[in-house]
């Protein structure tokens, strides 16, 4: 194995913390708006928005499941390929 090839530990080890630092601060951003929407709802709109986002996360793990299945509005089914001798 090339010296170039040989995976450093220190190096992923600094790659991961990268990475957890910038989705920590994509969860403070989404805080951040969540609060700066609030301040512009009345108290009925307030509940209504609670209540959504505390649906949101279900809701994604329905999502992500449609689209496992294949019935994601991002996917499109595939019509069925005729299995012919050759």
């Amino acid at each position: 194995m090339h010296k170039k090839q040989r995976l450093q530990q220190s190096a992923i080890d600094k790659k991961i913390t990268e990475i957890a630092d910038l989705t920590a601060q994509v969860h403070i951003i989404k805080v951040g708006t969540w609060f700066t929407i609030n301040k512009f709802l009345n108290a009925d709109q307030q509940k209504t928005w609670k209540d959504v986002l505390e649906e949101a996360p279900a809701m994604q793990r329905h999502q992500m499941m449609k689209h496992r299945e294949g019935k994601g509005s991002m996917m499109t089914p595939r019509p069925e390929m005729p299995m012919g001798n050759k």
